[in-house]
């Protein structure tokens, strides 16, 4: 193939590009366009240069215009149930785009890691531990119900022996935590405290045991 065939081959690709995506053409883009096909000379370098750079232009319009139908499409999906979904769609409604702020977070919010799914969440009341990874220490947790019928965790601070509500921290516990009795009672043995209700252990049987009689038929 001879310099000039291979130029008129790298331009005739690029117009049948131009042509399968003319439909999602900007005015501007196509008036571009045109001008380039109106070009007599083939083989001048100039048309060819023309033409690879609008290829590219092409490219990179094609790549934000289905980057746009992913967020429009999450705005109608989400316009029901989100409040700022719901402002986008009135404002996409009246001005048939969205501002590039507005384009950028729905792209943040499509893009942000989905959280953590609970393979085996925490569904009833009672005492829990974890390992606190910062310290391999023994976090002890009570779970409760709210008057709404949301469980939810309060930590227990082992410096206070008071359980004190910790926000979110019902979503890193599983079933799987459930405070065993012989947690409860190490842990009655090197606090002097209960576990359940931190308290602190004076009866000598319970001292002894590491727990009170009534708490232990609660873990």
């Amino acid at each position: 193939m001879t310099p000039n065939q291979t130029i008129e081959q790298d331009y005739r690709e690029a117009a049948e590009y131009v042509r399968e995506t003319v439909g999602t053409l900007t005015p501007e883009l196509r008036a571009r366009w045109e001008d380039v096909l109106e070009a007599n000379e083939w083989f001048d370098g100039e048309s060819i240069f023309q033409a690879a750079a609008l290829r590219r232009m092409l490219e990179l319009h094609n790549e934000r215009h289905d980057s746009n139908l992913t967020v429009v499409e999450w705005v109608r999906q989400n316009a029901g149930t989100n409040d700022f979904a719901s402002s986008l769609l009135r404002y996409w409604q009246r001005n048939g785009t969205l501002t590039e702020r507005q384009t950028a977070a729905v792209e943040r919010i499509i893009n942000r890691p989905a959280a953590p799914v609970q393979t085996n969440p925490v569904a009833e009341q009672g005492m829990y531990a974890k390992v606190d990874p910062s310290d391999f220490g023994l976090d002890i947790f009570r779970v409760k119900l709210s008057q709404a019928g949301r469980l939810y965790a309060l930590r227990l601070n082992t410096l206070t022996g008071e359980f004190e509500y910790d926000r979110g921290a019902i979503k890193s516990l599983s079933a799987d935590d459930r405070l065993t009795v012989e947690q409860a009672v190490a842990f009655g043995h090197t606090y002097g405290r209960c576990i359940v209700c931190g308290r602190d252990l004076t009866d000598p049987k319970s001292v002894a045991q590491g727990i009170g009689p009534v708490c232990i038929k609660r873990v």
